[in-house]
């Protein structure tokens, strides 16, 4: 199996602050709120394997409006949120719109990035965020919360579709601040507000940097024994499964264990000082043997393999790192064609 390219993308999700009585009262759905102070504890979700992108979303929350056009554009230089500068950054974005709003109202506003994720997915693009600026030299400017706030901060979500079914995740903002031409030396990264536009004739213009916490890695092929696997379950039924390493049910060699709804994803490591499940793992549906799955690397084992009613979602050998779809015949019955793989990566 060549070597491909896999795209993993390894969310947080944000839990959802519920305010109380404040001046932003106009909340919009879906209220996800960044808890900066409890980044550790936000729990992980990976998408998987086969999943489509369908949308990207910036959500961003407008404290004063200014009914006036704001575009985003990509980024194209690599910035730190704490030392960036209007002269330091020099103008680095691309002058392609990619997408535009207008901020016409205190409330949360939507900025379409899907054709820009997708370019930083694909790898055709470097994700160094998006900068936002306001379309013409009108008065007075816009202003936003940023994730030094402490609720209503910008965040994206992305919606992807896998098995015909849509599901949609949030990913946090790994930076944001907004640089000024006036004060083209200062830094504002711990600015609870951001800003585009022009405050009057007097003063020169404010733009809005904001990046996300995505993470491009190299998939590679299965070298030292798979170590984790991704399972979705097939079946039809609610199901007790018993996932065993090696050849014959041994409780000592159990993987996982447990009750298993249709459609339901499962997640397992392997066991020993090496951590994999060894040269085979064999599983069992209601007590009575199902299938057999080749974990040692000497068969292909990634992404789109169906073996009975379980197909691999994902999984990581013990040196090759994250496995590679699978390029799989086509076959009416078991042929799956899978996009890039994405999975979400998120934390402060």
């Amino acid at each position: 199996m060549s070597k491909a390219t896999t795209l993993l993308m390894l969310v947080m999700l944000l839990p959802v602050l519920i305010v109380g009585c404040s001046e932003e009262t106009n909340v919009a759905e879906p209220q996800q709120v960044l808890d900066p102070g409890n980044g550790s504890a936000l729990p992980m979700e990976t998408l998987p394997d086969g999943a489509i992108l369908e949308s990207a979303t910036l959500y961003i929350y407008a404290v004063e409006a200014n009914h006036h056009t704001i575009n985003a554009h990509q980024i194209t230089t690599p910035w730190d949120e704490m030392t960036v500068t209007w002269n330091n950054f020099g103008g680095g974005f691309a002058p392609e719109v990619v997408s535009s709003f207008v901020a016409d109202a205190a409330d949360w506003h939507s900025v379409d990035l899907t054709p820009l994720v997708q370019s930083w997915l694909d790898g055709t693009a470097e994700n160094h965020g998006v900068l936002l600026d306001q379309a013409t030299m009108e008065f007075p400017f816009a202003k936003f919360r940023s994730t030094d706030y402490f609720y209503n901060n910008p965040y994206m979500e992305i919606c992807y579709l896998v098995d015909d079914l849509l599901e949609c995740m949030i990913i946090p903002v790994l930076g944001d601040t907004y640089i000024w031409e006036y004060m083209p030396d200062e830094n504002y990264g711990g600015n609870n507000a951001l800003y585009t536009g022009w405050y009057n004739e007097n003063y020169l213009e404010k733009q809005t940097l904001i990046k996300f916490d995505l993470e491009i890695q190299e998939c590679g092929e299965c070298e030292g024994g798979v170590n984790e696997l991704t399972l979705r379950y097939l079946g039809s039924s609610e199901d007790h499964v018993i996932i065993y390493a090696g050849d014959k049910p041994d409780m000592s060699m159990m993987l996982f264990k447990g009750i298993v709804q249709p459609n339901e994803d499962i997640t397992f490591a392997g066991i020993g000082d090496m951590g994999t499940m060894g040269p085979k793992i064999n599983i069992w549906v209601n007590e009575r043997f199902h299938v057999k799955i080749h974990t040692s690397c000497s068969e292909p084992i990634g992404p789109g393999l169906l073996r009975g009613n379980f197909r691999i979602l994902a999984g990581r050998s013990r040196l090759g790192g994250p496995l590679c779809p699978l390029d799989l015949p086509f076959d009416k019955d078991e042929a799956i064609f899978y996009a890039p793989h994405y999975a979400v990566k998120g934390g402060r």
